[in-house]
């Protein structure tokens, strides 16, 4: 049995200029890399990393994570990456993954998500998955997959999303109606013939806000037997008011973030997911965890917007450490998710 990790995060708008090492680019590969360190996944999905920055970034975001965890020679590192242009905004979809955890991929190479089978809900017998576009009314950009294999010949794949932000609700509630119609998928076409998976795990920011009480559009994920890693919040707010929150999780906004795991069994067994708290761990004790406090230290402020109002680098309070993250690293916390299959 093999027993996998996924982060998901969107890096917000990681650009040439942004990881530049004249602009805190070190810190924030440095910085992105402890967050791997803590966590210790065997796949990340990225999103938000534009696609003329992913030969750069990828392998320094590698070589940074190899150096947190021990791992000194970069000619033997573990860790491979698949990117894979979203079709919008010049953003790639990034999926890291770490060899040796029981699990290979089926096949190293781009995947477009119509690569998967026609016989793909689990609802239906056959028939075609509906996809979401920039050039349709269902929105969003396109999904992408890649597919793995454990050691025990079970296939599951990794699902990457990142759906458009519309004022015109309908329209981004009708994508994410979709996205869940493509992780109902049964079979990857691998060889000429339809393999079927036994798990699969859609990870994505749906700009849709979640609810346990008004599920709304998330509905046609959560019929499956399927399960969200979270029901937190994972968005962080725009700018702090006259009286700060008082609270790490009162910096928090919307629950747009999250991985849904699709097992064949049902129910699906009970998974270990979470969010991760950067503004408590970027802040020292005794006000945070101090987790991610030495990282958060190597931040310039005069490359941070705004970066005058904050008083202490690394931060002693969570003023300071939200100021860090948000316009430093991104205005999106990772969400992290543990199963076996």
């Amino acid at each position: 049995m093999a027993k996998i990790t996924l982060l998901h995060w969107n890096i917000q708008s990681l650009s040439q200029r942004k990881s530049s090492e004249d602009r805190n680019g070190g810190a924030l590969i440095n910085y992105i890399a402890w967050v791997v360190g803590q966590t210790q996944p065997n796949i990340i999905s990225i999103l938000e990393l534009k696609n003329n920055a992913v030969d750069t970034v990828a392998p320094q975001l590698i070589a940074a994570i190899d150096l947190v965890n021990g791992e000194a020679d970069p000619d033997n590192t573990k860790w491979s990456y698949v990117n894979i242009d979203s079709g919008e905004n010049g953003e790639a979809y990034v999926i890291f993954y770490q060899a040796g955890h029981k699990f290979k991929p089926l096949e190293e190479k781009k995947a477009r998500i119509f690569n998967l089978t026609t016989q793909a809900k689990v609802t239906e017998k056959e028939g075609s998955l509906e996809f979401n576009s920039k050039r349709s009314i269902k929105g969003g950009r396109e999904p992408f997959y890649m597919a793995f294999q454990t050691d025990e010949e079970k296939k599951f794949t990794v699902i990457a999303v990142h759906l458009m932000f519309s004022e015109v609700i309908p329209y981004r509630e009708a994508g994410l109606e979709n996205v869940g119609k493509v992780a109902q998928n049964k079979n990857v076409l691998y060889k000429g013939k339809a393999t079927p998976l036994e798990a699969s795990l859609t990870a994505g920011d749906f700009n849709v806000y979640y609810s346990d009480g008004l599920p709304g559009s998330y509905r046609t994920l959560l019929d499956l037997p399927s399960d969200p890693a979270t029901t937190e919040r994972t968005t962080l707010i725009s700018y702090i008011g006259l009286v700060p929150p008082e609270t790490s999780m009162d910096y928090r906004v919307s629950a747009y973030d999250n991985i849904f795991l699709f097992k064949r069994t049902s129910p699906p067994p009970k998974i270990d997911g979470a969010v991760l708290d950067l503004i408590d761990d970027s802040a020292t004790e005794p006000k945070g965890s101090g987790l991610l406090s030495d990282p958060a230290e190597a931040f310039d402020r005069e490359f941070i917007r705004d970066g005058e109002e904050i008083q202490n680098i690394p931060p002693e309070d969570y003023e300071d450490s939200f100021r860090i993250v948000k316009r430093g690293v991104s205005d999106h916390l990772p969400v992290v998710l543990t199963f076996e299959i």
